[in-house]
């Protein structure tokens, strides 16, 4: 099989798997964060857990790019800064400021995390460091320009909101608390929205001209690295995980599905029943 082949069913691969997990989250809350409960097999620390989880996505994203043709040239490195902007505060700056840090997460999440990153750092830094091409003038393409101010506002965005709710309450405060301030005066989850923001910038930063290079004739357009990507998050998990803040007390289906709010809409939106659930994970 040719890289070509290989890096094309991994795409494909990315796409399904986000398929099928966005139809199992309409029935199954992931069991970490608000969600946390036994049945899911072994746990370990939560910072742990993240940190292990994430960890892919920073150094063999690294490794992966550094091996291609084009990791010294200027509009790959800067997106090379950028991924590592955002994933080196996931891997190693917010685990440690999760409010709960006696929480736990299961093995099994933690593996299927280290799953997915593992795929999603060789599709993207293969793309962007070795088949795709990003000539220095990518740099001042207003599509360029459009994408790294989307990604970074939703990347500041998500940060303000995460601080804002770690500090909603003080410590042996319970009860319902609703955060102010900030994008919280028009959307319920606005660290859930920002994520999603910079994910659809991810997707103009890396998208444009870039296109696996000719290695034979009639070699057909790929599709952005960040695609797959973008449809994991932005439109299966996300969504389903911004929902829950929203669920009145104690209204939970068996099973451990996903609860249910029986608050009307504008009251629901406006419900937030812990100070953080963890930000989006892979």
């Amino acid at each position: 099989m040719t890289e070509l082949a290989w890096y094309d069913w991994a795409v494909r691969t990315e796409l399904a798997l986000a398929v099928i997990t966005g139809v199992i989250l309409l029935f199954v809350a992931a069991p970490y964060g608000r969600y946390e409960r036994a049945g899911w097999g072994p746990t370990l620390p939560a910072t742990i857990g993240w940190i292990v989880m994430e960890l892919p996505a920073v150094v063999l994203f690294t490794a992966i790019f550094f091996s291609g043709d084009h990791r010294f040239e200027l509009a790959p490195v800067v997106l090379l800064s950028l991924w590592q902007v955002h994933y080196l505060n996931r891997t190693f700056v917010f685990p440690f400021r999760m409010r709960a840090p006696e929480r736990r997460m299961p093995v099994l999440v933690m593996l299927l995390g280290v799953g997915f990153n593992v795929l999603n750092a060789y599709v993207n830094a293969r793309w962007i460091g070795h088949l795709g091409s990003y000539r220095s003038l990518w740099l001042t393409d207003p599509r360029f320009l459009v994408g790294a101010t989307l990604f970074l506002a939703g990347w500041f965005g998500n940060l303000h909101a995460d601080a804002i709710l770690r500090n909603l309450r003080k410590p042996g405060d319970g009860g319902y608390a609703v955060p102010r301030g900030g994008l919280f005066r028009w959307v319920s989850a606005p660290n859930y929205l920002c994520h999603r923001v910079d994910r659809v910038g991810c997707r103009h930063l890396v998208d444009g001209r870039s296109r696996i290079r000719a290695v034979h004739s009639g070699q057909p357009r790929a599709a952005s690295a960040a695609t797959p990507r973008l449809v994991s998050r932005a439109l299966c998990g996300l969504p389903l995980r911004a929902e829950g803040p929203h669920p009145a007390p104690a209204v939970e289906r068996q099973g451990g599905g996903r609860p249910s709010s029986t608050l009307p809409p504008s009251a629901a939106e406006m419900v937030v029943t812990r100070a953080l659930d963890p930000s989006p994970s892979p």
